[in-house]
């Protein structure tokens, strides 16, 4: 947003106190009260059709930055000097004791090239022009994919673009414009409209404990939009299943879903998350991490390299707790023999050594489960 603009001109306004009494006794006639006047305009760019906005005028000591306390007995009043359209709203003000007036929620109905005029109602005052703004057609701000959950410490955008008011129709604004988004739980963040038509706030993040968040995006000249609460919901995962080998040493792999603990639903719009799988037993090697793939993963291939019950937690950093799912691991042993394959009459036959192997050829040297 540009920076506001100011005119200062030295104004006298003249007050005049009765003489009283006889013989020329009592006060005499005060002179002219002189005061500085500077007028604060909107930007050059960003007032637009028929949507509020507002000017300040603040009072002085004349050559100096002392606040001056205009006196109930001024009204101001402000007009457009040059330019097409008409002015509505507040347009008179009388002082107030202050060294400041206000006059907001004005508005002007025409496009194009304005100057104002501020004028003091005591007669010698010369009345203020202010420099040349422009007023520009109505536009607004519309979400874009807007959020319906949040999630606790995972990060996400809230997106915005411009549109044409009344119509809906996207556009880019032909000058900057800077948006504030605050959150309900008073995160404020600033950004710009880029060259697409859209500001994007980035990486906002909810904390544990919040249970419900909303936005609101507030730019100069435009209305206040609003996204009214969503739920903040803290991630765990349902659906395990474990696919592939059974037995010690073979190749599994781990699937789930990613889902919100209080609802239930699969994860939307949420980055990539670590997946981590452990074994309380300490029995399991291989790939035991990755990521989603949004809110669906599958971690693998991993293996048991002992028999027996294992309970394999799958967590992340965004999880509430780790989840478990028992899974058992199997040795498949198969007897070999060896000796002799003829046999000799009235002669011993054998020996007959035997071995276990599991099934994938390796001699078995435990116990079998």
């Amino acid at each position: 947003m540009g920076c506001v603009r100011s005119v200062v001109l030295v104004l006298a306004a003249v007050v005049v106190a009765a003489c009283s009494g006889s013989g020329g006794g009592g006060p005499g006639p005060v002179g002219p009260l002189e005061f500085d006047v500077r007028v604060t305009i909107p930007p050059n760019e960003g007032v637009q059709v028929g949507r509020p906005f507002a000017i300040r005028v603040d009072f002085f000591v004349p050559g100096t930055t002392e606040p001056f306390a205009v006196p109930t007995s001024e009204s101001v009043s402000v007009s457009i000097a040059s330019g097409d359209g008409s002015l509505s709203g507040t347009l008179q003000l009388s002082g107030d004791g202050t060294a400041t007036l206000v006059f907001d929620r004005l508005a002007i109905d025409r496009t194009g090239d304005v100057q104002l005029e501020v004028r003091v109602s005591s007669p010698e005052v010369p009345a203020v022009v202010t420099d040349p703004f422009s007023v520009g057609q109505a536009l607004d701000f519309e979400f874009v994919d807007p959020r319906t959950v949040a999630y606790a410490g995972v990060p996400y955008d809230v997106r915005l673009r411009v549109v044409e008011a009344g119509t809906g129709v996207a556009l880019v604004p032909d000058y900057p414009v800077e948006a504030t988004l605050q959150s309900d739980n008073g995160e404020i963040r600033i950004a710009a409209v880029d060259a697409s038509g859209e500001v994007a706030f980035q990486g906002l993040v909810e904390s544990a404990g919040v249970t419900t968040t909303g936005w609101t995006v507030s730019a100069f000249g435009f209305p206040t939009v609003a996204l009214a609460a969503v739920p903040v919901e803290v991630l765990t995962v349902a659906g395990l299943s474990i696919t592939g080998s059974d037995l010690v040493g073979g190749d599994f792999q781990v699937t789930g879903t990613i889902v919100g603990s209080t609802s239930g639903l699969p994860a939307v719009d949420v980055p990539d998350l670590t997946v981590e799988i452990s074994s309380a037993g300490g029995a399991l090697t291989g790939t035991t991490n990755g990521t989603s793939n949004g809110s669906a993963f599958s971690i693998g291939p991993m293996q048991l390299v002992a028999a027996g019950d294992f309970t394999l937690e799958v967590d992340g950093p965004h999880f509430a707790v780790p989840v478990g799912i028992v899974t058992r691991a199997s040795y498949a042993l198969v007897g070999t023999t060896a000796g002799p394959t003829t046999a000799l009459p009235n002669e011993p036959l054998g020996p007959f050594p035997v071995q276990l192997v599991d099934a994938f050829g390796i001699g078995f040297a435990g116990a079998a489960d």
